[in-house]
């Protein structure tokens, strides 16, 4: 640290070591074996080959769960599609994400600012950043969604802040609770609604085209006892429903209630955190995803990974 005081890190220097160890991930796990990796890639070949991405079988990974799902909202598919036909993997399309949010949040901190690349890079090279591209989780590339449009707000693009900031919300279905957050800005002008409504004709698509498959992949699947459920440890959450779980082993219905009830708990604070007129956008956002996750009935490392980088994002801008 001592080093980084008296002199600021190049760019370039930044750079270049998380391409080599990005693509050394990429390289060294070129199919791991976790469904998130699995339909993210054959997702956008299912479309391409003219199938359903949501009425589609993918390849097994899990013992006894036939992969007949695809739980992730459109736009994922979308996204990932050139990265998937041109270069066979969708990891390269989160380093694509990962290196705009490094890019933006240079220009996002004061030019005169010190050390502004060693803080930018902390998003590069975050606690495990390299275990979430090896995975293929989407958190990452919804964070530079988030930081895109908060950077072209600030420059007064508010049309294509409210196409950007619309993605922001159609690649996991719990991020639309952030939507109070956004929806004065989104508001102000007629046609900042229409670009803001824009990518949701991508919804609109898939829904048409098999509106059972839909509903069942994107709502349906989520809740607890469905199949996504049954491919996730739930032992291994890090929620309040499993900590319950395993200190009193309750009855399944008795897990239901303590399920609804985590549940209110999470809107209440939510609804506390959104009324409250003096924490800034990204401090909201962290407390709204934190207790989300943390009394939901499904959340692991990568949630909570999500929420680090809206922790770090508010300590890179707060410093200045």
């Amino acid at each position: 640290m001592q080093i980084y005081k008296k002199r600021e890190i190049a760019s370039h220097i930044c750079i270049i070591f998380f391409l080599l160890l990005s693509l050394l991930t990429i390289y060294g796990s070129p199919n791991p074996t976790v469904d998130t990796f699995v339909i993210l890639k054959e997702a956008p070949q299912k479309l391409l080959s003219g199938h359903n991405p949501y009425d589609s079988v993918y390849s097994k990974v899990y013992k006894d769960i036939e992969p007949n799902y695809f739980s992730y909202l459109p736009l994922s598919i979308i996204y990932f599609l050139p990265f998937v036909y041109f270069l066979d993997d969708p990891r390269y399309g989160l380093i694509v994400a990962m290196l705009g949010t490094y890019f933006l949040l240079n220009r996002l901190q004061k030019k005169n600012s010190s050390q502004k690349y060693l803080y930018s890079s902390l998003f590069l090279f975050a606690p495990r950043s390299f275990y979430m591209l090896e995975h293929a989780y989407l958190d990452t590339l919804i964070f530079f969604l988030f930081v895109w449009g908060l950077y072209l707000y600030g420059k007064g693009k508010n049309r294509l802040f409210s196409f950007v900031i619309s993605t922001f919300f159609l690649l996991k279905q719990n991020i639309i609770i952030l939507l109070p957050l956004f929806f004065n800005k989104i508001i102000r002008e007629r046609e900042n609604i229409f670009f803001f409504l824009a990518p949701f004709l991508s919804i609109v698509f898939f829904f048409v085209w098999n509106p059972q498959s839909f509903i069942k992949n994107i709502i349906t699947i989520n809740q607890p006892n469905s199949l996504i459920m049954q491919t996730s440890p739930f032992q291994m959450t890090i929620t309040v429903p499993n900590i319950l779980f395993q200190l009193f082993h309750p009855s399944i219905s008795m897990m239901q209630y303590i399920f609804i009830f985590c549940a209110l708990v999470a809107l209440f604070i939510t609804m506390l955190v959104l009324l409250h007129k003096k924490i800034n956008v990204q401090r909201k956002i962290i407390l709204i995803l934190f207790f989300g996750y943390f009394f939901s009935y499904h959340a692991f490392f990568n949630s909570y990974y999500l929420v680090l980088l809206f922790l770090l994002f508010d300590f890179t801008l707060s410093k200045e």
